[in-house]
C-alpha cells in the first residue's frame, strides 16, 4: 500500500475507533482494539494478506 494511502486509512481507523459507539460495536463483533503506528498497521496488513493467501492456496480456492 502506498505510504500516503496507508497514512490516510490509518488516520480514518483511529478517528472512528475513538468514537465510543463505534468502539463498542466493533468489540461486539469480536474485534480487539489495538493502537499502533501506520508502519505497524502495514505490517499487520501484510501478515493478514499472507495468511489469507496461504489458506486460499492450501484449500485450492479459485475465483470460479
Amino acid at each position: 500500500m502506498a505510504p500516503a494511502l496507508l497514512a490516510w486509512v490509518h488516520a480514518g481507523i483511529v478517528a472512528s475507533s475513538l468514537q465510543m459507539e463505534t468502539m463498542a460495536r466493533l468489540q461486539d463483533l469480536g474485534f480487539q482494539m489495538a493502537g499502533g503506528t501506520p508502519a505497524e498497521f502495514a505490517a499487520f496488513q501484510r501478515g493478514e494478506i499472507n495468511l489469507c493467501r496461504q489458506v486460499v492456496r492450501t484449500a485450492g480456492i479459485t475465483a470460479d
